[in-house]
């Protein structure tokens, strides 16, 4: 019975540890979500990859990146989203244009 009662409390630490360990910045690891296609998009709810968060209007929602002969954009706002057009998926934005 003593050693059941020893596990159990050594089993506490652990999981009371190791959440303080998991917390970055005063926010856990689980405060950073990865969102779909058409999905809202904010600093803290990222896009899937293959994805870019958008901003058109006054909304952000995650949209497939653009593909070659598509328009596109290359300046990422705040770090997280992008204004009109998506980054190309491969080669490089050129006049607006992914080539």
């Amino acid at each position: 019975m003593e050693v059941k009662v020893q596990f159990f409390h050594v089993a506490l630490l652990i999981l009371f540890f190791g959440s303080l360990l998991s917390r970055t910045n005063g926010r856990t690891s689980s405060s950073l979500s990865v969102v779909g296609i058409a999905q809202p998009c904010s600093i803290h709810k990222r896009c899937a990859r293959g994805l870019c968060c958008l901003k058109q209007g006054q909304r952000k929602t995650c949209h497939s990146l653009s593909r070659h002969r598509q328009p596109c954009s290359s300046r990422i706002m705040e770090g997280y989203y992008y204004e009109r057009h998506c980054p190309c998926q491969t080669g490089t934005c050129r006049g607006n244009i992914c080539t």
